[in-house]
This record gives structure tokens, C-alpha cells and sequence, in this order.
């Protein structure tokens, strides 16, 4: 999906966005689903730690371009205990489906379904059971336009 740029008098084409974007956050981008703030914290360094007794679910919405498709997925923390899942809701249904799963620190490359589609879904990852003390430092993913 190259664009044409017109620099001075030479018409040339414009490829900066066709391979190797990157969509990142910090752990600051996470929310936790179901415990009390007291049991959360975010540092001034952007980290999100589970300070509580138990384990928590903790989400982090996306907000990738429509169209793009994605080619890595990896979320990284201090321990590699978690299991991450990036997953797609039908926005019309509710329903949501796994397109890529793996261990914190560990990247997944066989994204199923990995073109977004903004018409039709929204997208997040998922941890479901962050536990005591475990820190999420952030999220990258790769994708091609």
C-alpha cells in the first residue's frame, strides 16, 4: 500500500509503512478486571505489579490500524509464569476467540486470523491469573500494513 511522495521535482514512492511496525505500551496500558485498586500498582516507570494476596485477570486493549497484519505478539514481565493470550471480540455478538497464546517473555508468530478487522472486532490481551508480586513491563506487537 505504497504512497507516492513529491519531493522537489522527483515523484517517488513512499514504502516507510509497509513492513516491520511496531504497536507497543507499557505495563501502565493494563487494567485489572476483578480486585480492588489497593491491589494493583503502577510505578513511575510505567510498570503494573499485583500487589494483592491472590491471583487477578488483567487486560490491555490494542489499538491497531485497520487492515494490518499482524506477524509477532509478545508481552513482557518479570517472571515467564503468566500465560498471555491475545484475543478478538465480534463486537456485534460478544463472542471472542484466541488468535495467539504463549508464556510471559515469549513471543507467538502464528497468529491466527492475524489481519485486523476493525469493522467488525475489537482487540485486546489477556492474562488471567497475575499473581502476587508478578510485574508486567509491556507489550510489543509487530505487524505489516
Amino acid at each position: 500500500m505504497a504512497d507516492q511522495l513529491l519531493t522537489g521535482t522527483t515523484l517517488i514512492e513512499d514504502k516507510r509503512s509497509e513492513k516491520g511496525t511496531v504497536w507497543s505500551t507499557t505495563g501502565a496500558g493494563w487494567m485489572a478486571t476483578n480486585t480492588n485498586d489497593d491491589d494493583i500498582a503502577v510505578d513511575s516507570n510505567g510498570t503494573f505489579t499485583n500487589q494483592g494476596a491472590g491471583d487477578i485477570e488483567v487486560v490491555c486493549p490494542t489499538d491497531l490500524p485497520n487492515g494490518a497484519k499482524i506477524t509477532s505478539v509478545i508481552v513482557y514481565g518479570d517472571t515467564a509464569n503468566p500465560t498471555w493470550t491475545f484475543k478478538r471480540q465480534l463486537s456485534s455478538a460478544g463472542t471472542s476467540e484466541t488468535l495467539a497464546t504463549a508464556s510471559m517473555n515469549t513471543a507467538d508468530t502464528t497468529i491466527g486470523e492475524p489481519t485486523i478487522n476493525n469493522s467488525s472486532y475489537g482487540y485486546w490481551i489477556d492474562i488471567a491469573n497475575l499473581s502476587q508480586n508478578e510485574v508486567i513491563y509491556g507489550v510489543r506487537i509487530e505487524y505489516d500494513t
